[in-house]
Order: structure tokens, then C-alpha cells, then sequence
């Protein structure tokens, strides 16, 4: 699994500030507590569109680096 993780540590790393904010606070990487969509955008002062667009060019940028079903076992783990 470490394999997974190093190129996923790595991407997060380049992501623009607020994509990377945007995924730690959905998926629960800072805290183990994942957010919803309406609670991350009020906690980063977006709106939830904002927040959804943000995130959905994290995921496409993550994605050209992890293959999804790769990423859906680490994140499942």
C-alpha cells in the first residue's frame, strides 16, 4: 500500500493550496473526520459550487498520477 501512498503524498504536495485544503478537509486526511460538501465550503469561505469545482480539478489533477481504482483501495484501506 505504501507504493499508492508515496505517488498520492506527492501529487497533494503540487496541488494549488486551496485544491489541496479542499481534499484533506472531504476525505478526513487532517483530522480522520471526512466533511461534506456544504461543511467544506463554509470552513474555506466558498460557496458550494466553488468548492465542488475545486475539488473536482484536484481529483482530475490526482488522477493523472494515481489510477482511480488504485486510489479508491488506499482510500478504502
Amino acid at each position: 500500500m505504501r507504493e499508492l501512498a508515496r505517488p498520492l503524498e506527492q501529487v497533494m504536495r503540487r496541488l494549488p493550496e486551496v485544491e489541496r485544503r479542499v481534499v484533506e478537509l472531504r476525505m478526513g486526511l487532517v483530522d480522520g473526520h471526512p466533511r461534506n460538501l456544504a461543511d467544506t465550503a463554509r470552513g474555506l469561505g466558498l460557496t458550494v459550487q466553488e468548492a465542488k469545482e475545486i475539488e473536482q480539478r484536484a481529483f482530475d489533477r490526482i488522477r493523472e498520477v494515481v489510477p482511480l481504482e488504485r486510489l479508491q483501495k488506499l482510500l478504502n484501506s
